[in-house]
């Protein structure tokens, strides 16, 4: 059984992680995380994040890869909270719905 991901409003952000899960046992799930090439909206949201990280610095130069992979590892990592918030509830409803199958003698 694998579950895909879903995001708000069920289709994922264009640039952003693409989450599976891949059921190996009843309660053992493996995951895969893979990105694909940002889109430009979302290069223009890591830049807009990269460049407060610079004025919170005080507009210090030399950082600026720094604020960059800062700013794209903030995201992503907003991004895989809002999916696994997602994920965790339906292997809640799964595993409840099996528990319920299993408590009435079916297999």
């Amino acid at each position: 059984m694998t579950l895909q991901l879903p995001s708000v409003g069920d289709q994922p952000k264009q640039g952003a992680p693409t989450v599976r899960w891949l059921r190996v046992t009843r309660n053992k799930w493996k995951i895969t995380v893979s990105v694909e090439n940002p889109t430009e909206e979302r290069r223009a949201l890591i830049a807009e994040l990269a460049y407060r990280f610079y004025e919170q610095r005080g507009r210090q130069d030399g950082h600026a890869l720094d604020d960059w992979l800062k700013a794209e590892r903030q995201l992503f990592n907003e991004d895989l909270r809002e999916r696994f918030s997602a994920v965790d509830q339906l292997v809640h409803a799964s595993l409840s719905e099996e528990g319920r199958h299993h408590k009435r003698g079916h297999t």
